[in-house]
């Protein structure tokens, strides 16, 4: 009865395609110039979800004692991803994301929200002081504030469509597809990587300040060292 019902109502509109370069280049450069708290929590946790493939369910679990972050390398915990089997959770990952010369950004947006970010072991790691427990929608709410606070239309997308840039964006840089599914915590034996990988995905530099680090040093690409600072 429900089936039927839901086939009488017009359908939504879901987001197939990764956010476009320039959005993530705004997205970043927002969370890097502004002194707004929720801004910075916003920026920040949008762009490790997309450097670590994590879903919106999965961001919020993160607390504060499974994010480490130091000079050479960011170490993420994730925890309570999903699995298809109910009888065997997924097993904790670890994401490690290594400093290149070319990952400043990313390395300032995560300190800047870290000296913001609760200091409580078992508080979330994104949340704000009147926020003792993030909703499992929270990557979802904060790309919408940061595309309202950026007057951006872009109908369709949630928190889940950050996977896709997981995907797409190193692919588009030439990263192996064996390191793009050790990165996101896909299988690369299985298919379900390429639900999200779109082959047309433009090169742009904000690819490469992202994922810089999955290429060998001589295969890395340059980046313009103000494209993060233009209006």
């Amino acid at each position: 009865l429900l089936r039927g019902a839901r086939r009488c109502l017009p359908r939504p509109i879901k987001q197939r395609r990764p956010m476009p370069p320039s959005t993530e280049c705004q997205i970043m450069r927002y969370g890097l110039s502004s002194p707004a708290p929720r801004i910075i929590q916003a920026a920040a946790a949008i762009i490790l979800a997309i450097f670590t493939g994590a879903r919106t369910h999965t961001m919020s679990s993160i607390l504060c004692s499974h994010v480490h972050i130091a000079d050479t390398c960011i170490t993420i915990l994730l925890d309570k991803e999903k699995s298809w089997d109910v009888r065997q959770p997924r097993e904790k990952r670890t994401a490690k994301y290594y400093r290149t010369q070319d990952n400043e950004a990313v390395f300032g947006l995560l300190q800047r929200w870290s000296t913001i970010a609760p200091k409580q072991p078992n508080a979330p790691f994104f949340g704000l002081p009147s926020q003792s427990k993030l909703p499992s929608d929270f990557l979802t709410t904060a790309l919408y504030f940061m595309l309202d606070g950026l007057q951006l239309h872009a109908p369709g997308i949630v928190g889940h469509s950050t996977r896709y840039n997981t995907a797409s964006m190193p692919a588009s840089i030439g990263v192996l597809h064996s390191k793009i599914c050790f990165a996101g915590g896909w299988s690369s034996t299985g298919n379900a990587i390429h639900t999200y990988l779109d082959p047309t995905y433009p090169f742009h530099p904000i690819s490469a300040i992202i994922f810089n680090g999955l290429l060998p040093p001589h295969q890395r690409h340059s980046v313009t060292p103000h494209l993060l600072l233009a209006k």
